[in-house]
């Protein structure tokens, strides 16, 4: 997904949760593309509804099944993939 999908994913997801910030999309982008292969009910729009209902991503991966520690190290590991990501841009 390149730059400008990401941008126009966010404006679409704002519609739903204006208080969304693009960090938070870009997250759930990423977890559900690093989680959902192995857990095909994390994806972006349900992690995206867990946000909309005011839960955080952690909790919001909790209650899709991953436990706390791993949903603790799956989002550190996205946080490092947009880190690493935005330094090649």
């Amino acid at each position: 997904m390149n730059a400008n999908d990401l941008r126009a994913g966010y404006q679409t997801a704002l519609v739903a949760n204006p208080n969304l910030t693009f960090g938070q999309y870009v997250a759930a982008t990423r977890l559900a593309q690093n989680l959902g292969g192995r857990n095909p009910g994390i994806t972006r729009a349900a992690i995206l509804n867990g946000l909309a209902n005011g839960e955080s991503i952690g909790r919001t991966l909790q209650d899709l099944g991953v436990s706390k520690a791993d949903a603790k190290a799956a989002i550190k590991r996205a946080d490092l993939q947009a880190k690493q990501s935005k330094r090649r841009s």
